[in-house]
């Protein structure tokens, strides 16, 4: 064989090594892409597992500390609810108390002074066996035994006393 035969056959050989090699060499690097990927899906499966569990973990934690704030809440929304009834319970009672005593006095007032204007009307007087001078007081005798009149009587009186005249309708 001659030489260039033998670098024919030579490089032949050389080919077919490299195209078993670049076989070998594929072959390798879709295995080694293939692990690469699996161990890409297991991790990512892992951290997907752990992070749910984290997540999971974190919703309870969030879920119970809202129930404990939640009832927090509730509870103190309940106690002031109750002062609040309560402040306002006793406000109502104070109020109605001073209104009853406001009344009260309102209504004396006006009774005393109708009394004071009118004077006892003729039946409470006749029924107590009162007289005008009396009530104003002075006994009937004395003034009767002065022989003083009714407008000598009321002028003696301090103005508070003295009876107001009437006033008229037109």
């Amino acid at each position: 064989m001659g030489h260039l035969t033998e670098d024919m056959t030579r490089l032949r050989d050389e080919v077919k090594t490299l195209r078993n090699h670049r076989g070998i060499f594929v072959d390798e690097m879709k295995t080694g892409v293939s692990n690469m990927l699996y161990g890409f899906h297991t991790d990512r499966v892992e951290m997907a597992r752990g992070l749910r569990d984290q997540l999971s973990e974190f919703i309870s934690v969030l879920k119970n500390s809202v129930e404990d704030m939640m009832t927090g809440f509730n509870h103190d929304h309940a106690k002031m609810a109750m002062k609040l009834r309560d402040d306002l319970d006793t406000y109502v009672s104070v109020l109605k108390n001073t209104v009853t005593g406001l009344r009260q006095e309102f209504t004396d007032d006006i009774t005393g002074a109708h009394r004071a204007w009118f004077g006892l009307s003729p039946a409470v007087s006749k029924a107590k066996g009162e007289t005008r001078a009396q009530w104003f007081g002075l006994s009937p005798a004395v003034s009767k035994a002065k022989g003083e009149t009714r407008a000598q009587v009321e002028k003696k009186l301090p103005a508070a006393k003295r009876p107001q005249p009437k006033k008229r309708k037109h």
